[in-house]
Order: structure tokens, then sequence, then C-alpha cells
């Protein structure tokens, strides 16, 4: 068998020839799979962090992962933001201070930021039917997932279950940042009630989705500890989607109605 040949293709997607094996039959099969590079993000000349991640919305990511990671506020808009791509990076105009870029590392190895966020108040409430259907429009709105099945997908739906903003990368955290940032831009964040996650909602996921303000949660992994207890600290309504009927509401479950009632514990 040759060496493996690698062609871009128009997608953030590369090809290459793999042995694939199923049963006794061997035989050389062409896939495709996510691309990854590094991508600096800056303020005023001065390196703040570096991520791995899917090429593509670079300037969503890194006005995304600004707000999620506590360096600004949603009140103060979104920051400029340049892409100087034969540099690898993304340029803010915004001032931060060493000491708010945080220290503790996250599940993914990533910087966690500060470890708290400004609890949220009672939101708009959502149908349990609209909340339902959320995980199944975001495996709808993915393309790179079903070629890949290397992807991480994040999409912001309003009370109506209309979508938003929908992101992939391979980095869980990236695409949450990315469909945070492209409402963001948008100036469609502040409709947004409701976040899906293809993944687990670990803390780091909770204090994103309480920056961007936004009340509801569905993820398709179960959560954390650390998730389910800062969920509950900060007024964050946490559901899991364990299979396409039923979920499993962890915290704060009146921000969900039935027939236009909260739903309760008891």
């Amino acid at each position: 068998m040759q060496a493996a040949t690698i062609r871009p293709m128009k997608l953030p997607l590369k090809q290459l020839t793999v042995l694939r094996a199923r049963g006794n039959q061997v035989s050389p099969e062409t896939v495709s799979f996510a691309d990854e590079k590094a991508l600096g993000l800056a303020a005023r000349g001065r390196l703040l962090t570096e991520l791995m991640a899917t090429p593509g919305q670079e300037r969503e990511l890194a006005v995304g992962y600004a707000l999620t990671m506590g360096w600004l506020r949603l009140a103060e808009g979104p920051p400029e933001a340049r892409h100087l791509a034969e540099q690898g990076r993304v340029e803010l105009d915004l001032d931060i201070a060493p000491e708010e870029l945080g220290t503790v590392r996250a599940a993914g190895g990533g910087l966690l930021g500060p470890t708290e966020a400004d609890p949220l108040p009672p939101g708009q409430t959502v149908e349990l039917e609209v909340a339902r259907g959320l995980i199944p429009k975001l495996g709808q709105g993915q393309v790179l997932y079903p070629r890949t099945r290397g992807t991480h997908a994040a999409a912001l739906f309003n009370a109506g279950g209309d979508l938003l903003a929908l992101a992939e990368d391979v980095g869980r955290h990236n695409s949450l940042d990315k469909a945070v940032g492209s409402a963001w831009l948008a100036g469609v964040l502040d409709q947004a009630v409701a976040l899906a996650l293809s993944g687990r909602c670990s803390l780091e996921m909770v204090l994103k989705a309480v920056r961007s303000r936004v009340g509801l949660v569905v993820s398709v992994s179960a959560p954390t500890v650390p998730a389910v207890e800062a969920a509950d600290r900060l007024g964050l309504t946490l559901v899991n989607s364990h299979g396409p009927e039923e979920l499993r509401v962890y915290t704060h479950p009146g921000r969900l109605t039935q027939k236009g009632q909260p739903l309760t514990l008891d």
C-alpha cells in the first residue's frame, strides 16, 4: 500500500487512505477527517493564549472566547476583531490584565478562566417539547461530523426553538465559543435562550453558558458533578438528552414548562 496522500478540500477537511478491517475483509478506503490548526488570540499586540481549532470562523471563535472566559461582559458589546491569517492569530481590541486570564486548567486542557460567574436571573421559559427537539436540530445542522465522526457542535436557539447560530469544531469548547461569537456579532445573542451541545457538559461549559446569559443547556452526554453544582448555584437549567424521548433535568426545572406550567422536582 502506498504512503498516505492528503489533499485539502473546500471544507476544513482532508482525505486520507486508510486500511479498513471489517470482519475478515481488509481493504483500502479513503476517509475524510477534520483539520486542526493553532490560532493565537492577541490583544493590542500581546499574545493572550493559543487554541487548537478547526479552521474557519476565527473572528467568531475569538470574540466568543473573550466573552465566555470572562474577559468582558455581554453588555459591553463585542470587541473589534481582526483575523490576521498569515500570522495565524486574531487581534482583539480590548484591555485585559494578566491576572484575568485565569490559571486553572479545564478538563480539555485549556485555561478555565475565572471559576465563578454572575448568577442568572429567572428568565424566559421553554416548552418541554421544544427542549426535546434541540438535540435533533443540532444533529441536522452538522456538516462536518457526518463526514468525519470527529467533531463537536454547539447551537443556540430562541425560546421557540428557532436556530440562531450553529458551529462545529474538533474542540467542544471551540464549537460553543464559535456559536456564541457568531450570534454576538450578528446581534442575536440576546435572543438566545437555549444552548445544545453534542458532548459532555463540564464545569467550564456551564461557566461559558452563564457568561453568555443563556439559561438552558441541553447536552448529549451526562454532566459532571462540578457542572451540576455550578449550574444549581448559578441559576442555569441543565438537561441531558437521554435518548429521543427522554430528558433528564438536573437543575432549575422551572425554566421548562409543559403546556405552560413550570416543571418542578416535587
